[in-house]
């Protein structure tokens, strides 16, 4: 199974920097998972913050992720320094071609055929 990052934006203004975040936790130890899923799960609250405290949510977005780390034994100092880069690149090259295929919606799953 290959996953990609195919953030939302317009719906969802701080999916990018969720999707970085991500990005960053997996470059740096097993906890992707656990950073991802809480973000989907409560991507209704960061939305509704969102409308009156952009910077603040951005903000709670990077302290989850390196706290998410941390608790499970990532390099924090690494952690923080990708964070703090933010290096949209992966995302963005995921965006492309998520594009490129007719993606519009997440997610959307492709299967192969024949052989596994």
């Amino acid at each position: 199974m290959i996953i990609k990052d195919f953030p939302l934006t317009k719906t969802h203004p701080w999916a990018l920097r969720a999707a970085v975040d991500s990005n960053c936790i997996a470059e740096n130890g097993p906890t992707y998972w656990q950073f991802s899923d809480y973000v989907h799960t409560h991507q209704q609250e960061f939305n509704s913050r969102l409308k009156t405290e952009f910077d603040k949510t951005l903000s709670a977005l990077d302290e989850l992720a390196v706290k998410t780390g941390e608790r499970n034994g990532v390099d924090a100092l690494k952690l923080q320094a990708c964070i703090a880069r933010q290096n949209a690149a992966t995302v963005q090259s995921s965006l492309d071609e998520g594009r490129s295929l007719g993606v519009s919606a997440t997610p959307t799953v492709f299967c192969q055929r024949g052989g596994i």
